[in-house]
């Protein structure tokens, strides 16, 4: 996940600096990525502050089994509002800055939807199967508190709405595009079916802070093969491999 640059500062993102804005990288931090001598296994040896992501017990993303522990989840309920799009290339992915006043709710913890970003392929895997995107919808609660909503992508029909972003994707690192008065609205890119799994994690992007709130719904959207080459071609791969469970309960409903 990716912490975008309207929070505040700190905890999230190298996916989410927790106080700052959702924009993973946008800190002066040493380079980070997916390959080479700055590849996952070695972050938390580029930094002081990104030692959690070699210390931390509690890490994401992570391969969620079909065993995985029965729970009275409660329902996520998505108020999400149209947006203009405002689309930053982060060097990392995709992200989508989203405006204020939209809300994931579950049971009686309220988020605000701050961010969406993609990756390739996806981070979190179900019984062992890896798809060929995810997407990630990072909110936060009035006490700090980050919920990621996690909806996988396999191979299928085109979506619409994913034709929007791609054409509209800055291929320059840390350029934006704003789109205002767009009829944007990430529903579009939601299935009908919200049952998910749930369980504790972190960002899955340096700093790798503990303590977020995972919701992977259990049901996939589709984009076209061309979509996902297309994606493929600005960001080759930018996944985390999986880590361990470290005996934490995963959810399901």
């Amino acid at each position: 996940m990716y912490l975008a640059r309207t929070l505040g500062t700190a905890c999230l993102c190298a996916l989410i600096s927790v106080n700052t804005v959702w924009a993973e990288d946008q800190h002066a931090a040493p380079h980070w990525g997916y390959d080479g001598a700055g590849a996952p296994v070695y972050w938390g040896d580029l930094d002081e502050s990104f030692k959690t992501c070699t210390t931390g017990n509690v890490q994401s993303p992570v391969d969620i089994r079909p065993n995985s522990e029965q729970a009275n989840l409660s329902p996520l309920t998505l108020n999400y509002k149209t947006t203009g799009m405002h689309i930053l290339n982060n060097g990392h992915t995709v992200q989508l800055n989203y405006d204020k006043g939209s809300t994931m709710q579950v049971g009686n913890d309220v988020y605000d939807l701050v961010q969406l970003h993609f990756h390739t392929p996806s981070e979190n895997l179900i019984d062992g199967k890896r798809f060929p995107m995810e997407m990630h919808l990072v909110h936060k609660r009035g006490d700090g508190t980050l919920g990621v909503l996690g909806v996988m992508i396999q191979e299928g029909r085109a979506n619409t709405t994913a034709t929007r972003i791609w054409d509209n994707m800055p291929m320059q690192q840390q350029a934006e595009t704003t789109i205002p008065g767009s009829d944007f609205n990430v529903l579009d890119l939601i299935p009908g079916d919200l049952h998910y799994y749930g369980f504790m994690g972190s960002l899955t992007t340096p700093p790798c802070t503990e303590g977020v709130h995972w919701h992977v719904l259990q049901t996939p959207i589709t984009f076209s093969a061309e979509q996902i080459e297309q994606f493929r071609k600005a960001f080759a791969m930018n996944a985390r491999p999986p880590q361990h469970l470290n005996g934490r309960p995963v959810a399901t409903d």
